[in-house]
């Protein structure tokens, strides 16, 4: 009986070099995957805890100062839009001159957090993150000045300025957050100085308690 008669025979050489190969290949790419998909994962994590924490203390400080900002400005709209309707309930209304509590309050309303914080905010270089961030009292000494008047002036009258004070609230800001908020803070400043006059003009008695 020859060779290929018999059906249990086995294959040739090189079809024995082929299956291997075909194997091996199969193993190869299997193993490939597994590992590039282990190490895909493990890169993942490293990244985030080498950055994830410094972005966000960088993200906090940044939106805490923004927000604190804006919630100020609102804060002294409000009130100086709250005097400004009992002003006209007791007296007559003064002709309004230049900004007004309502039209600034309409332009800070319009600022959104893709103003202030656009594409290219977030764009920077990722060494900037490398590092420890640094520490929370460097982040909260600006906003502190903002609320709390130097203990040498107790006196109303001689706390900081509305043009100071929207100084201090841009301070840190970027030159895009300036553009957006430095008008609307300008013009907020103008509102609460014409306010701060109607209330000490001697002219219209003591203002009630």
């Amino acid at each position: 009986m020859s060779d290929s008669d018999d059906v249990w025979g086995s294959e040739s050489i090189g079809d024995d070099h082929g299956y291997d190969r075909a194997i091996a290949e199969r193993d190869w790419n299997r193993l490939h995957g597994i590992h590039g998909t282990a190490g895909y994962r493990e890169g993942i994590a490293e990244s985030r805890e080498a950055h994830i924490q410094a972005g966000f203390d960088k993200g906090f400080r940044e939106g805490l100062q923004a927000g604190m900002a804006l919630g100020i400005l609102e804060g002294g709209l409000s009130t100086t839009q709250a005097h400004a309707a009992l002003t006209r309930q007791s007296q007559a209304p003064a002709a309004p001159t230049g900004n007004t509590a309502e039209s600034v309050m309409a332009r800070l309303t319009n600022i959104n957090f893709d103003q202030l914080f656009p594409w290219e905010h977030f764009r920077g270089d990722i060494e900037a993150l490398t590092g420890p961030p640094p520490p929370a009292e460097s982040g909260m000494a600006t906003i502190g000045d903002l609320l709390v008047e130097d203990s040498a002036h107790p006196s109303p009258r001689e706390m900081v300025s509305p043009a100071d004070r929207c100084e201090r609230l841009l301070a840190g800001m970027t030159a895009s957050q300036r553009d957006q908020l430095g008008p609307v803070c300008e013009a907020a400043a103008e509102v609460f100085d014409q306010d701060a006059a109607s209330v000490q003009r001697p002219s219209e008695g003591p203002v009630p308690i």
